[in-house]
């Protein structure tokens, strides 16, 4: 059975952002996350949960880097 990743908390996805060298109003961030600027922004906020996909995607691209 696999393990379920914790809830990644606002502050979390801004750090690991910050690590990818990514910002939360950009296209390139909505690109590799399949998630708007809007929607980004309001997860920065806390206004919305972190989805997910979201998490797994920003923990594999912290491990292994974003692609080009």
């Amino acid at each position: 059975m696999t393990k379920q990743p914790k809830p990644m908390s606002a502050r979390q996805f801004k750090i690991a952002l910050k690590r990818l060298g990514l910002t939360v109003a950009s296209q390139k961030t909505s690109g590799l996350l399949g998630v708007g600027i809007r929607h980004n922004m309001r997860i920065a906020k806390g206004e919305k949960p972190v989805p997910r996909p979201v998490t797994l995607l920003l923990k594999m691209y912290l491990q292994h880097g974003v692609p080009e």
